[in-house]
């Protein structure tokens, strides 16, 4: 299980016994969501006040800052395969990201 933190941090548990397998500081305001991909190779993680989603590997290092919402982050989900991540945010957009682009090295907003 994964859990989303008033600390900004991002925590990976171990289910069977409930230690805390990762620590991610996502962010220093209250972190809102944290989603694990289909695969649990990355986490999806957004702030309560941001409209920025951060893609992190399980090592706790920041892969990908995905913008282009212009207000807060009301919704994260990966697809099935884990290829596309949607978001939805209060200044009524949907986005559909392309994880396979933004996860090579020096992508930029398309």
């Amino acid at each position: 299980p994964i859990s989303a933190s008033a600390d900004g941090t991002a925590r990976v548990w171990n289910a069977s016994d409930g230690r805390t397998i990762v620590t991610i500081q996502a962010d220093p305001q209250y972190l809102k969501f944290a989603r694990f991909s289909p695969d649990a190779s990355l986490i999806a993680t957004c702030a309560y006040s941001k409209s920025i989603v951060k893609l992190w590997d399980l090592d706790g290092k920041m892969r990908a800052e995905l913008t282009g919402h212009e207000n807060v982050i009301t919704g994260l989900a990966f697809s099935p395969d884990g290829k596309q991540l949607l978001s939805t945010s209060n200044d009524r957009s949907v986005r559909l990201w392309d994880l396979d682009f933004w996860m090579q090295d020096g992508a930029s907003q398309p």
